[in-house]
């Protein structure tokens, strides 16, 4: 019987070391978010189009502890191919879960310029912990757009956005701060251009940690544990016999 316990001591202690190392970073608060612009499979949009999208950006809140309130999104236009910037009208962002009205309507609604632009929604968007939202930003396209010219709408490094956990005054954690995200390059093409649907990213299914942690890596080291553990208990059936 002592060899028994012997034999099963290393495999024990590895495990409740490992869970160990997870339970402890699972009561950590961290409101997290990260902003990323997300590459679209429409890269060319009909001159005279109504609502086209130009860029698709998810704000991620998976590995966050705590909901966030997210007020403006700031972007970055890059006009190519002699682009004329006044083509583009009546910029605004959707939440791609509910297309029945834009964040910025009325004054929020400004006039894009090459360069730098901040998104200023109409009320703060919510973008719940351990799920990822999908924004497009939709514009109407001039009916006497130049042909060939070319408009990439990027995120800005997220330090100047404004947005704030709903549950306490925790600063924000911005995993991507100083990157600027980069979008897909959008061509004006005539008019019938195909329109294909721009993407939503869903949440993946593993489950929010609340921890600002890698979830599917805590999961990957549970279940490595037990697997330690099952070995021990296959080593001991041998070893009695």
């Amino acid at each position: 019987m002592a060899n028994i316990k012997r034999f099963l001591a290393l495999p024990t202690a590895f495990a409740l070391l490992a869970l160990a190392l997870v339970s402890p970073v699972s009561a950590q608060t961290i409101p997290m978010l990260s902003v990323t612009a997300y590459t679209q499979i429409q890269t060319v949009v009909p001159r005279g189009a109504d609502n086209a999208n130009f860029a698709t950006i998810t704000l991620d809140a998976r590995n966050s502890s705590e909901d966030i309130e997210v007020r403006s999104l700031p972007i970055r236009l890059v006009a190519g191919a002699g682009a004329d910037v006044g083509d583009l009208d009546n910029c605004q962002a959707y939440n791609a879960a509910d297309m029945d009205s834009a964040l910025n309507t009325g004054d929020n609604v400004d006039d894009l310029s090459a360069g730098d632009n901040t998104l200023t929604f109409n009320n703060p968007l919510t973008v719940e912990e351990g799920t990822i939202t999908t924004l497009w930003i939709q514009c109407d396209v001039a009916a006497d757009a130049a042909l060939g010219e070319t408009f990439q709408v990027n995120v800005m490094p997220i330090t100047s956005i404004e947005a704030t956990s709903v549950d306490s005054d925790e600063d924000l954690v911005f995993p991507t701060s100083s990157v600027v995200g980069t979008g897909s390059v959008i061509a004006i093409g005539d008019v019938g251009s195909v329109i294909i649907p721009p993407p939503v990213v869903v949440t993946p299914t593993f489950p929010n940690t609340g921890n600002g942690g890698d979830a599917a890596g805590n999961v990957a080291v549970i279940a490595l544990s037990l697997a330690v553990l099952a070995l021990g208990v296959v080593g001991i059936k041998k070893y009695a016999r």
